[in-house]
């Protein structure tokens, strides 16, 4: 695994006290609580991260602090840490599924300086409803410009004016239904029965 290069963030941007209550709520966890080594290992990356110490975090210096090894330690022989760090990784991952947390305390693939971060927040549900609304109205559009195009096409085809005169009626008639069905129509429940009223229509001018 890489050592962290110096680009690392130093200083944590987030209050010490959230991250260290965060830190805490972690340790305290079913996840944690039967891995003391594990606990021991992000105790000691993230203290040292808001101490400002990011950049000494590295294989070496964790296997001093954390396993006892000596200056002799070589990691391309003994793999402890990287071992180790994949699994805080995973359990982190873990302990996270399905949680809704303040702050979200990570360690990243190639590093062993913990990251610390507020949540994502999901996009405003009427902006959700605006895109649905948007999508489901220019459907609507082009559900009601193809019905709109049959009818043309069967009303050129007919014959005799009686039957022109009918088609010119039922085009109007579409015409205004489908402009009254795209200005109500904000759900799937609403585009789906518009949806079938065209086909029926349709069906009945054939």
């Amino acid at each position: 695994m890489p050592e962290p290069n110096a680009s690392a963030q130093e200083q944590c941007e987030l209050p010490h006290s959230l991250v260290r209550a965060e830190l805490e709520r972690i340790l305290a966890s079913d996840v944690f609580s039967r891995s003391q080594q594990l606990r021991r290992f992000l105790s000691f990356i993230v203290e040292q991260r808001l101490a400002g110490h990011g950049h000494s975090i590295k294989e070496s210096v964790l296997a001093h602090e954390l396993y006892g090894k000596g200056t002799d330690f070589d990691g391309g022989t003994d793999p402890v840490v990287r071992v180790d760090a994949r699994r805080l990784r995973d359990k982190l991952r873990e302990y996270y599924e399905g949680r809704s947390e303040p702050i979200v305390i990570s360690l990243r693939k190639g590093s062993y300086v913990p990251v610390f971060e507020e949540p994502q927040k999901p996009a405003p549900l009427s902006d959700v409803k605006r895109v649905r609304t948007a999508v489901v109205v220019g459907v609507l559009a082009a559900v009601a410009g193809v019905v709109a195009t049959v009818l043309i096409w069967r009303a050129l085809r007919t014959p005799t004016t009686a039957a022109a005169g009918t088609a010119q009626t039922s085009l109007r008639s579409m015409a205004a239904g489908a402009s009254c069905s795209v200005l109500r129509s904000t759900d799937r429940s609403g585009f789906i029965s518009v949806a079938i009223g065209f086909m029926n229509a349709v069906t009945r001018t054939s």
